[in-house]
C-alpha cells in the first residue's frame, strides 16, 4: 500500500502475472493418499446437503497435525461427500481417526458407494481422538469418495451435530 504520490522500486512483472491463480483448495492442499493416509483437512469437499465443512486447529487436542475437518451444524439425514487420490488400486483396510465430544452426533460412512458395516457414534463426555476400524474396501486409483451422513443429533436447542475426521489409514 503506498500513499498517492508514492514511488516504489518494484518493477512490472509480466511473466509472473501470468501464471495460473489458485481456485480451488485442492490446486494448493493435495487430497493425496500419503504412505497409506490422508488427512480430514487435506481431502477435498464434493458436496454437502446441510451445515458446513472447516478446519479446527486448536491446541490441546490429540488430532494429528493438530488439525481436523470439523463439519458443523449438521442435521440427520444431511451428508457430506468428501474426496482423496490414490496411486495404487485395490483391497485394503480402512481405518478412521476421528473425534468424538459431547455435542457430537452418529454417523454412517460409505466409501465409493460401499456402505461401512457399522455406524460411528461421536458422543464422548470429553473431547478426544477414537481410531475406527471401518472394513475391507476396494480403493481406486485416482478419485475415492468417502460419503458420510448424520443419523441421529444429541439433544440440544438446534437438533445439529457436529463430526470430526482427523485422518483415514489405508492399509
Amino acid at each position: 500500500y503506498m500513499q498517492p504520490g508514492g514511488v516504489t522500486n518494484i518493477k512490472p512483472d509480466p511473466s509472473t502475472a501470468k501464471l495460473p491463480v489458485i481456485l480451488k483448495r485442492s490446486e494448493l492442499i493435495s487430497p493425496q493418499l500419503v504412505h497409506g493416509k490422508v488427512e480430514g483437512e487435506n481431502m477435498e469437499l464434493v458436496s454437502i446437503s446441510g451445515g458446513k465443512l472447516t478446519y479446527q486447529n486448536l491446541k490441546g487436542y490429540d488430532w494429528n497435525d493438530k488439525t481436523h475437518a470439523f463439519w458443523s451444524e449438521g442435521k440427520p439425514g444431511d451428508k457430506m461427500v468428501l474426496r482423496f487420490v490414490s496411486e495404487a488400486e485395490g483391497q485394503f483396510h480402512l481405518s478412521a481417526r476421528l473425534t468424538t465430544a459431547p455435542d457430537y452426533g452418529k454417523v454412517k460412512m460409505k466409501l465409493n458407494g460401499q456402505p461401512v458395516a457399522i455406524s460411528f457414534d461421536g458422543y464422548e463426555e470429553k473431547t478426544k481422538v477414537k481410531m475406527l476400524y471401518l472394513g475391507n474396501f476396494s480403493i481406486r486409483k485416482g478419485e475415492n469418495l468417502l460419503e458420510v451422513e448424520i443419523t441421529d443429533a444429541r439433544p440440544n436447542e438446534k437438533k445439529t451435530a457436529y463430526f470430526g475426521l482427523d485422518y483415514l489409514r489405508v492399509h
